[in-house]
């Protein structure tokens, strides 16, 4: 058995203030109908992973 493979990681939601521009872009450019919110989650576990060991 592959262990993690279906791992999810817990979701919790928050207020979080951001610059209109950046929530217009978002909005602007999800791809395949996902939501905007999705998007952003997926770019900042992206900027995580890339830096997690360089600090």
């Amino acid at each position: 058995a592959r262990r993690g493979l279906f791992f999810r990681p817990v979701k919790k939601q928050l207020t979080l203030r951001l610059d209109a521009d950046l929530i217009d872009w978002f909005q602007t450019h999800v791809p395949n109908g996902k939501g905007y919110q999705t998007s952003i989650n997926d770019a900042l576990r992206e900027y995580v992973v890339q830096h997690a060991h360089k600090g």
